[in-house]
C-alpha cells in the first residue's frame, strides 16, 4: 500500500515567509492589507452617506469620504483612518 504525495507551491510559500522575516517588508504587507480592509468600510460609509445626502445642496458628502494613513508613536503600529476630507472645517 504505497501513497504518493505531491505538494505544489512550496517554493512560493517559502519565498513569502522569507519576506515576512524582514520587519520592513512585513509592515508594508500589513499596511496594504489594512488599507484594503478599510476600503470596505469606506465603501459602506459612502453608500450610507448617499442615502442621507441632500440633493438640493451642491455638496456631496459621499465624494469626500476617504481612507488616510495616520501616524503613531509606536513604530510597530499601523494606523489607517476612514473619514471626511476637511473634517469639521
Amino acid at each position: 500500500m504505497a501513497v504518493e504525495l505531491n505538494i505544489e507551491g512550496l517554493d512560493e510559500l517559502n519565498r513569502k515567509l522569507q519576506q515576512l522575516a524582514n520587519p520592513r517588508k512585513a509592515k508594508s504587507i500589513a499596511r496594504k492589507a489594512a488599507r484594503q480592509a478599510m476600503n470596505i468600510a469606506r465603501d459602506a460609509a459612502r453608500t450610507n452617506a448617499k442615502a442621507i445626502d441632500d440633493p438640493e445642496t451642491r455638496e456631496k458628502i459621499h465624494k469626500n469620504i476617504v481612507v488616510q494613513g495616520g501616524k503613531s508613536r509606536n513604530s510597530n503600529e499601523i494606523v489607517i483612518r476612514v473619514g471626511i476630507k476637511g473634517g469639521a472645517g
